[in-house]
Formats: C-alpha cells, structure tokens, sequence
C-alpha cells in the first residue's frame, strides 16, 4: 500500500491539529506521569528516553549493533525533527525528537515537541501512538506553563516507501557513516491547514528505513511547512516498548 504522508508530517500533524484543538480545553496538568521536555541534548541522542519503567537493555553503538541485520518490519530509530510553519510572515518553529518503531506485531512512536507559538510563548506538546492489527490508538498532551490538556486520536503512524531511486546518500548514525539510497518525489498534500498544497519531500533509504527526510510544502494564501527528520541512533525493534505504550494509548 502506498503511503502518502512521511512519517515527519505525520508526527507534526498529529501534534499540533490536536494541539490547536486543544486550545481551548487547558486545564490543569493531568495525570500522565512523562520525562521532562526539552530539546534533544547529547544524553538523549545517545540514549532513548525513558517511558515509565522501561530501561532500553542496551545503549546503541556502531560495534554494539549489528546495523545491516535491521531493515524495514525490524527497528527502531530516533528522530531529530525541526518543523517551520509559515502564514505569510509569521512562523512558528519546533526542535523535537520522537522515537518510531516497526516489528512484527506493530508500530509505535513517542515524541517531545517544544516550540516558541506566536502569542502563547512557550508550548510542549507529548505524543503517544501505537497500532495493533488494524487498530491506531493514540494521546497527546498539550502544555502551556503548568496548564495541560490531554486529547486521543487515531493516530497517523505512515512509514516512509522508497519511490523514485535517484542514487545513494549518506548519514551518521550510532556514530557510523551508513550509504543509502537516495528518493525525491513530488506529490499534492493536504498538511495542517494547508490545502491543495505541493509537497516536495526528499528521503535517505537505508535498507528500507527512513534515515532522513526533508520536506517542503507550499500552499494557497502565502502558507508553507518545511520539516526535516533526521536519525540520531538505530537499533532493533523493542517489543517491550512496543507492550507498554500500547498499554498507555489502549
């Protein structure tokens, strides 16, 4: 099936729609117990972040890991992301990280986005998404200050397909230089609200995984989106993670 949204527009979507939604729902800060938001530093680069009481049972390294076993329906790897939104001259930008996996039995991803919003300051956004089967589940949380709101959805958990082939690219990751294959495409896109919009996304392919993807949207009435995803480390697919976030989202 082919998939029309990257997985970095689909992470930002199901951000910040719902936390626009949201807006207008703040209360006090919930029950959700999560790690401290902020932008990726060199500790969570090198190690994932924690999520309740899982500890990751091995630290991603380029002798510890054995990169060319791991493929697409096998990993699991940790995003980077910068997202710039655009209405004419006012922008909005986010630096964030989120973790997505894939394996056997489903997919997950867990994010922190933190960014500067025009007349709100500053606002962090925490997102939770598992599918199980046919089923999507998800949780986002949205925090302005000390005030939160939390709101499901089905979340939008897509995985980048190879298209178009152009030739081979590079990127660093658990400190290992990986050569992969380089996709450009163009396609109409309908991305926050920006309709009837133009997408020209291109990606870096590494035995099928999405390493690093760049994205830019333009739109009716002066609106753009440009979003880079970039992969900090890789490593195989973490079933235990996988069990526990389904558990939070079902």
């Amino acid at each position: 099936m082919r998939r029309a949204i990257a997985l970095s527009l689909a992470v930002a979507v199901a951000i910040i729609a719902l936390g626009l939604t949201a807006l207008g729902q703040m209360r006090p800060a919930a029950t959700i117990s999560t790690p401290q938001a902020s932008a990726p530093n060199a500790t969570a680069q090198t190690q994932p972040p924690v999520i309740s009481s899982i500890t990751p049972t091995s630290t991603p390294t380029a002798s510890g890991i054995a990169l060319e076993k791991l493929g697409a329906g096998n990993y699991e790897v940790n995003y980077t992301v910068y997202l710039k939104l655009c209405a004419g001259s006012v922008c909005f930008q986010m630096r964030s990280w989120a973790i997505y996996g894939e394996g056997p039995p489903g997919n997950y991803t867990y994010g922190i986005f933190a960014g500067k919003w025009p007349s709100l300051g500053e606002v962090t956004w925490e997102m939770w998404g598992a599918t199980e089967g046919n089923k999507s589940y998800g949780i986002t949380k949205m925090c302005i200050a000390d005030l939160c709101a939390n709101e499901t959805f089905l979340p939008v958990i897509t995985r980048v397909t190879l298209d178009k082939p152009l030739g081979e690219c590079e990127v660093v990751v658990n400190g290992t230089k990986l050569k992969g294959v380089l996709s450009v495409r163009a396609h109409e896109a309908e991305f926050l609200d920006i309709r009837n919009g133009h997408m020209n996304e291109t990606t870096c392919f590494f035995n099928g995984i999405p390493l690093r993807s760049e994205a830019k949207i333009t739109g009716v009435e002066d609106r753009t989106a440009y979003v880079i995803i970039e992969a900090v480390w890789l490593r195989a697919f973490d079933e235990a993670r996988f069990r526990e976030i389904l558990q939070i989202v079902k």
